[in-house]
């Protein structure tokens, strides 16, 4: 704040209780004053600080901790070292630093946990897919190792991943074109001021430090110096940092060979990610209050959480048979949104061959009207980054039905 103690002295007493109440075990509450003459100079009553100063440090002792005030003095010098240049740049300037880098990543990583749910919430009722032993085999991972989650489309790999993150501060999750834009070494040092150097000692001493790379099947598309990249990944490994990568299991083996080759010496764990096993099935007729299909191939595919998820949201509506059945039903009421002849989707299809055919992670959206894209995110098919200002496709059940629709049609 500007100015005198006791012009904010209402707002400093509600800060100190709040503070109070939010932080058990303070012992130490310091404040910033950016006038020296009104935290070092004597008061008029001859006393060392003022009344005001006197007044707030005694409801701070009340509540249990010590006020310390901290005048320009105390910042110059300290923030003139190499050392805090980071807490520098981000407290008293208007350069962005590694904090400000930090502070996006950490949006990332809530933004992934609210959109990538690790359980099925339809029409008030949960049901909560179990992965305790899974979660497990997770945590009991070495700090320093590189973990694969793999699995077919749609059976919950980001959830798990969200089970995982959720509530660790520690924890960033991004797809590998953010990651090698974000890391990139020339735009650390010119929109960050920093190197990666400086990024692995800002965090050197966290704990239960995570770092996911979400979509890993799209490295081989995006990535052109896959030596470097996966030198970085080694990096934070060696620096703490469990490194985990989720992928679609036909790129499984793929991705394994290449960190084999890459991670030297560094341990590498390998776990599948599997659909709801049939006794979970049972359980979710009997929360839900329903009877689902008994036609084994239908059965089998709900036995995926994303399959399973659009069907309890469409009971109603479901086919009568068969796995295409279904998803074509899929196609017409999700992505069509029951309009057999709607452009919005002719232009998800049409996005898809060109994305096939230039090999990117990004959805190449020249010529595409922007009427189509609004109505696309609306339906939750794509997905606008508000970083890359590019668009994504929401999730690869999506792909792999328009890929297959693309097949048939050929």
């Amino acid at each position: 704040f500007l100015g005198k103690v006791s012009a904010h002295k209402k707002d400093l007493k509600k800060a100190i209780n709040d503070v109070a109440s939010r932080y058990k075990n303070l012992k130490r509450l310091v404040l910033f004053v950016p006038m020296d003459c009104d935290c070092n100079q004597k008061a008029k009553d001859g006393h060392l600080k003022t009344k005001a100063q006197r007044e707030l440090e005694d409801l701070a002792n009340g509540r249990g901790f010590l006020l310390e005030w901290f005048c320009h003095s105390n910042f110059e010098v300290t923030f003139s070292k190499e050392s805090y240049k980071s807490l520098g740049l981000f407290f008293f300037t208007e350069e962005r630093g590694l904090f400000n880098l930090f502070e996006l990543l950490d949006e990332k990583r809530d933004q992934f946990v609210n959109n990538k749910p690790d359980s099925i919430c339809v029409r008030g009722v949960t049901f909560e897919i179990d992965r305790s032993k899974l979660r497990e085999q997770i945590k009991s991972a070495k700090c320093g190792s590189a973990l694969v989650l793999y699995g077919e489309g749609g059976v919950g790999k980001s959830g798990v991943v969200t089970g995982i993150v959720r509530g660790n501060g520690n924890a960033w999750v991004l797809s590998p074109r953010e990651f090698v834009s974000l890391f990139d070494a020339e735009n650390l040092l010119t929109k960050w001021n920093a190197t990666l150097v400086d990024v692995l000692d800002e965090t050197m001493d966290l704990a239960d430090k995570i770092l996911v790379l979400d979509g890993a099947e799209h490295i081989e598309d995006i990535v052109e110096d896959k030596s470097l990249f996966y030198g970085i990944m080694r990096l934070f490994s060696e620096h703490g940092w469990r490194v985990t990568f989720t992928v679609r299991t036909m790129f499984h083996d793929v991705l394994v060979r290449s960190l084999e080759l890459y991670f030297v010496s560094r341990q590498i764990i390998s776990l599948e990610i599997t659909g709801i096993e049939e006794g979970g099935l049972c359980e979710v007729e009997k929360r839900f209050g329903i009877s689902l299909p008994n036609e084994a191939i239908t059965r089998r595919l709900l036995r995926v959480p994303f399959y399973l998820d659009a069907y309890l949201r469409n009971v109603e509506r479901f086919p009568q048979s068969g796995k295409a059945n279904f998803k074509n039903w899929l196609w017409l009421h999700k992505v069509q949104e029951g309009n057999s002849s709607d452009s919005a989707a002719e232009c998800f299809q049409r996005m898809i061959k060109r994305r096939l055919q230039k090999r990117d992670y990004w959805l190449e959206t020249d010529g595409v009207d922007a009427v189509a894209l609004k109505t696309l995110v609306g339906r939750g098919i794509i997905v606008h980054d508000s970083l890359f200002l590019r668009y994504y496709v929401a999730h690869d059940v999506y792909e792999e039905i328009a890929i297959e629709r693309l097949i048939v049609a050929i």
